[in-house]
This record gives C-alpha cells, structure tokens and sequence, in this order.
C-alpha cells in the first residue's frame, strides 16, 4: 500500500470561508468601517454620508422616471423634451447653446433635442435680434399644451410623493441640493485633484467645517 501523506498545519491551505482578510496596510487608522472613502475620524463619516445621498439622488432619478414611464407610457416618457419645454415656458425663447449651458451637456445634445420636438410642432425658430446666425427657440402654442397635458397627469403621484412632508422639509431638501449642485459645478481639478483657488473662494473650503455655509442661510 502505498505511504499516506501528510501534511503539516502550516501546509494545510485554509478555507476561503474561513479566512479573515487581512486589513491593507495602507487603510489609515480609524477610517469609516465599511466607507470607501478611506478617511478617518468625523471628516470620513461625513464623507460616507455624502456618497450615501449621491447614491439616493441617482437611486431616485431612476425611480422617477420609471414612474414617469408608468404614467405616460414608454413612449412619453421623455424628461429631457419635458425639462426642455419647461426652461422654454419658463424663461422665455433661448438659443441652442443657452439651452445646453443649463444642464451642462452638449450642444450637439440639445440641437437633437429641439430638432425632434421642431418636428412634432411643439417649438419653432424665431429670428434672433442679437445674432443673426444663432436663432431663438420658442415654446409653440402645441407645446404649452402637451406640457400642461403631462403636468395634469403628473399631478396626482406629485402630491402623493409629497405625502407626510411638511413644506419645510422640502425646502431643506432643495437648498442641500442647489448647493451641492452648484459646489459640483464649480469645482475645478488643479494639480493634486484639489479645487483651484477660484473654485475654493466660489463654494467654500470643503475640508473646513468651521467655515461651511449652511444650506438653509
């Protein structure tokens, strides 16, 4: 019969359930248990707590619109014409370029846009008294109509999403939103991936805590 193995406890290899991982060297002492921002102290939660409600703001993004879809049906559902006819209704006739400086997206992106909402009759070009060359673009009686017809629709789920929050808690909500939005914005990658001066004096230290704006000032 042939001889058994064996083997030492040291050459035992261990269970992959078992195992405990090591902590990396490199983690800072202290860091958030379970944050991926790796820093530690009340700065690292505070920053765990920022990637919790960049998660939200998109986990709700996505849940509006398939609620958008739900109530208007796939093929209505197209919240950048809507956004698009909204700013046209609400700011008056802008050029392609305004339009595109709102959301921070491209040209390109928008003149597709207006392209297909020209087709349905919903906007239409108008001269430009400040340049010849880059036309207005203005709502369309059409358009005013079908933005009121989805508003009415929408109206119901508004006022069931605003179900148990006081106006207050909305405005909260908002004006941490802006503020985020406009910090976003702002931010300018200089060297080290820190904020360039200009950034830095336009939306606050953001390492500071003493210095922080509040979002309801």
């Amino acid at each position: 019969m042939g001889k058994k193995r064996q083997h030492s406890e040291k050459e035992q290899p261990e269970s992959a359930e078992g195992a405990s991982p090591k902590p990396s060297e490199d983690a800072p002492t202290g860091a958030v248990p379970g944050s991926l921002t790796l820093i530690p102290g009340q700065q690292g939660k505070k920053l765990q707590t920022l990637l919790e409600l960049i998660d939200a703001v998109n986990r709700l993004h996505f849940e509006l619109g398939a609620m958008a879809a739900r109530i208007h049906g796939e093929a209505d559902a197209r919240a950048p014409h809507r956004a698009l006819l909204r700013n046209l209704i609400e700011m008056g006739p802008r050029t392609v370029p305004q339009l595109a400086g709102l959301r921070s997206v491209s040209r390109q992106f928008i003149q597709k846009l207006v392209n297909q909402l020209l087709k349905e009759g919903l906007v239409e070009y108008i001269d430009n008294p400040a340049h010849k060359r880059s036309r207005l673009v203005r709502i369309a009686p059409r358009g005013y109509a079908a933005y009121r017809a989805m508003r009415d629709r929408e109206a119901p789920a508004g006022k069931w999403l605003a179900g148990g929050l006081s106006k207050s808690d909305l405005r909260t909500a908002l004006d941490v939103l802006n503020v985020l939005e406009a910090k976003a914005a702002g931010y300018t990658v200089a060297g080290e991936g820190e904020p360039t001066v200009e950034a830095v004096k336009e939306t606050g230290d953001p390492s500071s805590d003493g210095s922080e704006r509040s979002a309801s000032s």
